[in-house]
């Protein structure tokens, strides 16, 4: 019995002493499981299914546009996280791929959601610009105002400010979806959940779209910009602009004539012939007559911009990079 008893305490033991890294990855169900076999206190915890039920009860409660608004708004979540983890992963996101995986609000078409969410982004991302200019106005009047104190100069007086002694109302930001639309607070009210939360606001600065012959949305924080513009390139399908603007960017930037091989790549992934293809019309097209092509002596091909580099320079570096320094490791 006793090592029954004990086998029992150390399974408890392992499901409820796992590392903090462990713990992360337990889905809700599991973290409540954990705790209950740990012996630990749960009263803070709520059980997922009375979570859900709970949630069920409060949108069922809820009014047509309530529930409408609640949708919306966990629509647009799911979308903006979806645009970081895609970028993370090396991916652009288009407005079709919203429709594609069920993204889109019931009570919506597609290209009311597509507003929607640059209306959205487009919002959030203004807010940024006026709290960063209010920021900015507030220092230079703090230093204003030490100036004029230590000049000993009393500050100029507006004939038209409150005199009254009441202190001034301050505009405040206000940080609902809806309000973020251009409604007023008392719509965002009718609205319902979204007045639940005022603290809430959308945080979408890192949000950057490319224009081509679709929008591309990509998260700046998970992508760097140049990326980004190769995987624009390579989704426009746009083989000659994909050669010329990589050759010059390596050129002008690092300073060195890119490796055709390169552009097999991810994000590009050109096979041989269609590089060949795209030098070939950089050739006859006459547009680029600074983009040029030279090899190492082991036959690899480069691309380079003579606005950067000059003939001498790319033959050398090329060969350096094939033959010199593979040698020389």
């Amino acid at each position: 019995m006793n090592e029954a008893f004990e086998g029992r305490q150390a399974d408890a033991a392992a499901a409820g002493g796992v590392s903090d890294a462990g713990a992360m990855q337990r889905t809700p169900e599991e973290e409540f499981l954990a705790a209950m076999l740990a012996g630990r206190d749960v009263s803070d915890l709520v059980d997922p299914e009375d979570a859900r039920a709970a949630e069920e009860q409060r949108i069922a409660a809820m009014d047509d546009a309530q529930r409408e608004a609640y949708f919306e708004h966990e629509a647009l979540q799911t979308v903006f996280d979806d645009i970081r983890l895609r970028s993370r992963g090396g991916e652009l996101t288009t407005p079709d791929y919203w429709e594609s995986v069920d993204l889109v609000p019931e009570h919506m078409g597609a290209g009311a959601f597509t507003a929607l969410v640059f209306d959205t982004i487009i919002d959030a991302q203004a807010k940024v610009r006026e709290r960063r200019e209010a920021a900015e106005a507030a220092v230079v009047e703090a230093s204003g105002a030490e100036a004029r104190q230590g000049a000993d100069v009393p500050p100029p007086v507006d004939s038209d400010a409150d005199v009254s002694g009441e202190p001034a109302v301050q505009p405040v930001a206000s940080a609902t979806p809806e309000a973020a639309a251009g409604g007023s607070d008392e719509a965002a009210g009718d609205r319902g959940f979204a007045a639940e939360d005022p603290e809430e606001a959308w945080e979408l600065d890192d949000i950057a779209v490319l224009e081509g012959s679709s929008v591309y949305l990509y998260s700046t924080d998970e992508m760097s910009e140049s990326f980004a513009r190769w995987a624009f390139l390579a989704a426009e399908n746009d083989d000659v602009a994909t050669l010329v603007e990589n050759a010059r960017h390596e050129s002008k930037v690092y300073p060195r004539p890119m490796k055709a091989k390169s552009l097999t790549n991810r994000p590009v992934y050109m096979t041989a012939e269609r590089i060949a293809a795209a030098f070939e019309a950089v050739q006859e097209s006459g547009l680029y007559p600074d983009v040029k092509t030279c090899s190492a002596s082991n036959g690899d091909v480069y691309f380079y911009s003579t606005d950067y580099l000059s003939d001498a320079q790319a033959k050398a570096l090329a060969e350096w990079e094939s033959v010199e320094r593979r040698a020389n490791m």
